[in-house]
């Protein structure tokens, strides 16, 4: 039974300082996204506004004292591409950032 539904931005699901877990169990099927469904996604993010509604990521709170964590239950290949995306996009403005700081151009 479903007892809360809450609407987050994509910053709020990937809070660092919030360190929550999302683990997906092994019963759900494996990350099947090809180029098709990506291209989806990032023209959804390039031409819609903030705040616009990219789809659902059904969790179960699975936390103990120790461990923060989310069983994902439904959305886990969009979560999985978002976390994909997001660190490409990291890596890449790291490797921007340490070209400019040894003064070479990309």
């Amino acid at each position: 039974m479903i007892q809360t539904v809450n609407k987050y931005p994509i910053d709020e699901i990937f809070k660092p300082k919030d360190k929550m877990y999302y683990f997906i169990p092994k019963y759900q099927r494996e990350y099947t996204w090809s180029y098709n469904e990506w291209y989806n996604l990032y023209t959804d993010l390039q031409e819609n506004n903030e705040g616009y509604f990219i789809g659902s990521i059904i969790c179960i709170n699975t936390n103990d004292a120790n461990y923060p964590r989310l069983e994902v239950i439904d959305g886990q290949q969009r979560l999985t591409t978002l976390c994909i995306f997001l660190a490409a996009i990291y890596k890449t403005k790291e490797v921007f950032v340490l070209a400019w700081r040894n003064g070479r151009p990309i």
